[in-house]
């Protein structure tokens, strides 16, 4: 994706919604990241960032220190190897740079373990995860062959992460590597459409309707509700995660709430003009 179809894209979202740096690849083996993530936060978005450092540079690192990120997530290579994440010189001094930077890092990692070379640069603690199949589409001996949910669902993020294409497309989520549920295009439409297209309607109908054939019914992110969760499931689970991200940069409990409590006003604002 191009800086200035970035630009395009970005000029149709609302300035209350966060903008994640992440998705279907790492986001640094696009030369412009940088310049995408400023130009993010001038626009007035909160961003999260989930990368591997693989491409990033010492001049990058420079710049981003100056960006108040909501969450920065380093992903560390595991023992076990679970990660193509090349240990060379560019990747270590990558890990020393952001470590000593004023950025808030946090850290995880695939597998029971990081590699020892690794850990030596880690400042604070490291979660350890698990893989998960991506609903279905990642295959490995690590995984668990998704079992299709039943009954009503609900989503533990929230059906509003979802994932630009650089050619304009809007997938549903980080989950849909077969491109399955488009829910719209940025370079042919506004941003309160996608929540009304065709394909969206049918998953949210879906995960009330259980002979719908959806991703999120083999996504590991689901799960069965009641009719009280059907409700309540979202605002609960959004509140859940943005406390997470906030205090995984070890932000206080007053930073917390004070950064959530702009979020809310910004997006109130938004709908009252």
């Amino acid at each position: 994706m191009t800086f200035e179809d970035y630009k395009y894209y970005l000029g149709k979202v609302p300035p209350y919604v966060d903008i994640t740096i992440a998705g279907l690849s790492e986001p640094w083996l696009n030369p412009e990241c940088t310049r995408m993530v400023e130009y993010t936060h001038r626009k007035g978005h909160q961003i999260i960032v989930f990368t591997t450092l693989v491409g990033i540079t010492a001049e990058d690192i420079r710049v981003l220190q100056k960006i108040p990120f909501i969450c920065f997530q380093v992903h560390l290579p595991s023992r076990e190897g679970k990660e193509n994440i090349p240990l060379n010189k560019a990747y270590f001094e990558n890990l020393e740079n952001i470590s000593k930077s004023r950025i808030k890092v946090s850290y995880m990692s695939l597998g029971k373990c990081v590699l020892p070379e690794v850990k030596e640069f880690i400042r604070g603690p490291i979660h350890l995860g698990a893989v998960v199949s991506r609903a279905g589409n990642v295959t490995s001996s690590d995984v668990a062959v998704p079992v299709r949910r039943k009954g009503a669902l609900a989503c533990k993020v929230g059906m509003t992460w979802n994932i630009l294409l650089p050619n304009g497309e809007v997938l549903l989520c980080c989950m849909d590597y077969g491109l399955n549920h488009v829910i719209g295009n940025l370079a042919t439409s506004d941003y309160k459409s996608l929540f009304r297209s065709k394909e969206f309607l049918r998953v949210k109908s879906g995960q009330k309707n259980e002979t719908e054939e959806i991703l999120c019914r083999y996504c590991d992110f689901a799960y069965e509700c009641g009719l009280d969760a059907k409700f309540l499931h979202f605002p609960i689970s959004f509140l859940r995660i943005k406390i997470a991200m906030l205090r995984s940069d070890n932000k206080s409990i007053w930073e917390t709430f004070v950064a959530f409590c702009r979020r809310l006003l910004k997006l109130i604002f938004y709908h009252r003009q």
